[in-house]
């Protein structure tokens, strides 16, 4: 997946559900992720919309999504392998 400011986050919750933890690791204010609300405006919501909400900067969420996505693909190579 690639990520950009338009990607929304319900995009990469769908594909990465286990992302929705790993956010609040980010920054605190993604726990909203795991509330009704928050799935609400998952929907709607892009990356740049979310750290303009949040006050995080945007270049440095993309890059940590980005090295968490690897990490845990690297992680799931791994245990393939492993089996």
């Amino acid at each position: 997946m690639e990520l950009t400011e338009n990607t929304k986050l319900s995009e990469i919750l769908t594909e990465y559900p286990w992302m929705e933890e790993e956010a609040v690791k980010i920054d605190e204010k993604f726990a909203i992720l795991k509330t009704p609300m928050g799935k609400i405006l998952a929907r709607k919501t892009t990356l740049k919309n979310v750290c303009e909400i949040a006050h995080v900067d945007l270049e440095d969420v993309i890059a940590t999504f980005r090295k968490m996505l690897e990490e845990h693909d690297a992680e799931q190579n791994n245990d393939s392998t492993i089996q």
